[in-house]
């Protein structure tokens, strides 16, 4: 018996046997289909919380950590300050430390843990008192070293390449030669 038999009754086509299969068939390319594009959608998501965790914390924090304004974000013992510019200081510190603390969720467990210890750390009211204990330093620098880790870690996701670009350049590079 050959498997197209299955589809003639008495030399005849048999409908029920070709809509069964049909039906078969096509279910599964759509649960083919549907499983794929759960995938891409997943990737997407996952590509697009990447993004906002860079955009709305770690770029924030490693911007602030190594640039020449540390002082006004991190080191809030900094001397040199006037008393004319304290309320813009405390206010832009403050503003920037909320925004921190509001998205914070968005990084992992060791960073959220790091935020936490270094704003337990800092003194009330880090204006007036001038104080730096030891766990401040051990904490600013545990903070700053879970960015930097971070932000590369985030650089290299957001910068890899995806499979089908990979092929793509190598067949353009291949057909250049």
């Amino acid at each position: 018996m050959v498997i197209m038999d299955v589809f003639y009754i008495d030399g005849a086509l048999d409908w029920n046997a070709v809509s069964t299969v049909s039906t078969v068939v096509l279910t599964a390319a759509l649960v083919i289909v549907t499983a794929w594009y759960a995938y891409l959608i997943h990737k997407k998501d996952n590509y697009d919380r990447l993004v906002k965790e860079m955009e709305q914390l770690i770029s924030p924090l490693y911007a602030k950590s190594r640039s020449q304004i540390k002082m006004n974000y991190f080191n809030y013992h900094a001397p040199g300050y006037t008393l004319s510019d304290e309320n813009y200081r405390v206010a832009t510190y403050n503003r920037f430390w909320d925004e921190i603390q509001h998205s914070k969720y968005l990084g992992p467990e060791n960073l959220r843990n790091a935020i936490n210890s270094y704003l337990d750390s800092r003194s009330q009211d880090p204006f007036t008192n001038r104080t730096v204990s030891h766990e401040y330093n051990l904490a600013e620098e545990h903070l700053i070293n879970c960015i930097e880790r971070r932000y590369i870690e985030i650089s290299y996701q957001l910068s890899r390449k995806t499979l089908r670009e990979e092929i793509v350049g190598f067949l353009r590079h291949r057909n250049k030669q």
